[in-house]
């Protein structure tokens, strides 16, 4: 069970890192469409 928390702890790290990222990018680069990619990318 141990293994497979940890992994789903570190995936819910990574995700919080992807989205932090996409935020400073969004910052720093306004981007019509983000949006719509990010939900693209939940549905797949």
């Amino acid at each position: 069970v141990l293994p497979q928390l940890r992994d789903y702890l570190e995936l819910q790290v990574r995700q919080r890192e992807v989205q932090a990222y996409l935020l400073q990018l969004q910052e720093r680069y306004p981007v019509r469409g983000l949006d719509e990619i990010e939900a693209e990318a939940d549905i797949g």
